[in-house]
């Protein structure tokens, strides 16, 4: 029995010498040949050695990248914290050159023991996937296990939107027309906005004659700190319609907050957000500042199943349900596309196929005897 060995080469990450070894069986007169044979297969073949380093630092390194190529701290944060919870404390030890599709499924399992839905599921997924295909493409591996062992498939998501009458009893306990958290319900369920949009809305940004609001900027806390971020897509950034009711919820809240500041003493900025908390309407407002308030009134009202998103909802059903076209309800909404929007709202889209279908039924069919 012979053991070949054959130089690798230097670890990527570590710069330590690696060798590949292979056991042979034959005559002393035929080694010579045999080793010739492999080490022009491995020259040949030109295998990629994973390095030794482990998951927890290539997580490191895929964190850092991404911060460095723009992605928005909320996002981060929120990669950071599932990463922590979930992939950390199960493969995190593993070395890259060990990790095989098995230790993605014992992250998978691990999360669904725990009660966490597929959503969650194929997000911790997607953060493995995307450090892995990110040490695929810097060769500090040879595969990408996260690939060979597919998360758990997306249901359709589970939208839960209030009835008008929820809405109205919301409004009602919110407090006096033109106040932080009444103002904040109204603008959600009629602009359909996310409450970071909303909190990131200055006064500059509405026209009132012309009718429209501009969403073109989100308000988000990360670690402590309240910032402002641009939409994902360029549909994000939009102008909608507003109503003359709106315009004048938005005039109220215009007089409260100029009320407020003048019996507080201070001086308005220039260009005031909507619906910031101080006085002198500077600083965004953190939207769960906004979504602890909005928690706080539903459960007085036994309302304790929505949610101050519920009221994106609520504005998209609507629309859907008094037959405003899919492509409006769409762009209202800053979705990508209409898909998107249909992909959330079936029931919406579904009730209005039923209505067409009764529409082109009785004008095609009305001639038969």
């Amino acid at each position: 029995m012979w053991e070949f060995r054959v130089y690798l080469g230097r670890d990527p990450v570590s710069h330590k010498h690696r060798w590949a070894s292979h056991t042979w069986h034959g005559t002393r007169k035929a080694a010579p040949r045999a080793l010739a044979k492999w080490v022009a297969e491995q020259d040949a073949d030109k295998p990629v050695v994973p390095t030794a380093k482990s998951v927890a630092w290539l997580l490191e390194e895929w964190f850092a990248r991404q911060e460095r190529a723009g992605l928005s701290p909320t996002t981060m944060e929120r990669y950071r914290g599932k990463a922590a919870l979930w992939i950390l404390p199960i493969i995190g030890s593993k070395a890259l050159k060990d990790l095989v599709p098995g230790d993605v499924d014992d992250v998978h399992l691990a999360m669904k023991e725990a009660g966490k839905a597929d959503s969650t599921i194929r997000q911790a997924h997607a953060i493995l996937r995307g450090a892995l295909g990110y040490a695929l493409g810097r060769e500090w591996v040879d595969r990408n296990v996260a690939a060979m062992m597919p998360p758990p498939k997306q249901g359709r998501p589970n939208v839960l939107a209030p009835e008008l009458d929820e809405v109205h009893a919301l409004l009602a306990a919110a407090g006096e027309p033109g106040c932080d958290l009444w103002t904040c319900i109204a603008l959600a369920a009629i602009l359909g906005a996310r409450a970071g949009e909303l909190c990131g809305l200055r006064w500059s940004d509405i026209d009132l004659d012309a009718g429209t609001v501009r969403l073109e900027r989100s308000a988000y806390t990360a670690k402590g700190v309240t910032g402002l971020k641009a939409p994902k897509t360029e549909k994000g950034k939009r102008v909608v319609a507003i109503d003359p009711l709106l315009a004048e919820v938005l005039r109220d809240r215009r007089a409260w907050q100029v009320g407020r500041n003048e019996r507080v003493g201070t001086e308005l900025v220039e260009d005031p957000y909507v619906l910031s908390f101080w006085s002198n309407g500077d600083g965004p407002p953190r939207p769960d500042s906004y979504s602890t308030a909005f928690g706080k009134l539903r459960s007085s009202l036994g309302l304790g199943h929505l949610h101050l998103h519920s009221l994106r909802h609520f504005a998209a059903t609507e629309l859907l349900d008094q037959g405003i076209p899919l492509a409006a309800v769409s762009q209202r909404l800053g979705h990508g596309s209409p898909a998107t929007t249909a992909s959330i709202y079936t029931h919406g889209v579904r009730g209005r196929d039923q209505e067409a279908a009764a529409v082109l039924g009785a004008r095609v069919l009305t001639t038969r005897a």
